[in-house]
């Protein structure tokens, strides 16, 4: 990630007011995700993002660490970089292998 979009990235959150914490994780998972795709957020395409997500459920991830990737790429995708994409409109993917139990339409304890 090169330093202008990392320093817009870092600007932006405290902008919208997120917590240092969150802010940490956000950065983390965004630098996580230059790392496996060994794409740039400004260059990385719809694909991109999806695959690697998909990667994680793959893994076996579930949703305490997927939610928190979506949300992390999201942010830097729709307000650092201002690209609007439909795949960030769409539900957080169910975990595989039933490891996680939501589903899309399924709402958290939290909601």
């Amino acid at each position: 990630m090169s330093s202008s979009v990392k320093q817009q990235l870092i600007e932006d959150m405290q902008l919208a007011g997120l917590s240092a914490g969150t802010r940490m994780e956000y950065l983390a998972i965004v630098v996580r995700f230059v790392r496996r795709t060994r794409t740039r957020p400004q260059d990385a395409t719809e694909q991109q993002v999806a695959d690697y997500l998909r990667g994680l459920i793959g893994q076996g991830q579930c949703q305490g660490t997927i939610r928190p990737a979506r949300s992390a790429l999201q942010f830097v995708f729709q307000n650092t970089l201002g690209r609007p994409w439909g795949l960030f409109k769409k539900e957080s993917p169910p975990c595989a292998g039933g490891v996680c139990r939501w589903r899309p339409g399924m709402r958290s304890a939290a909601a």
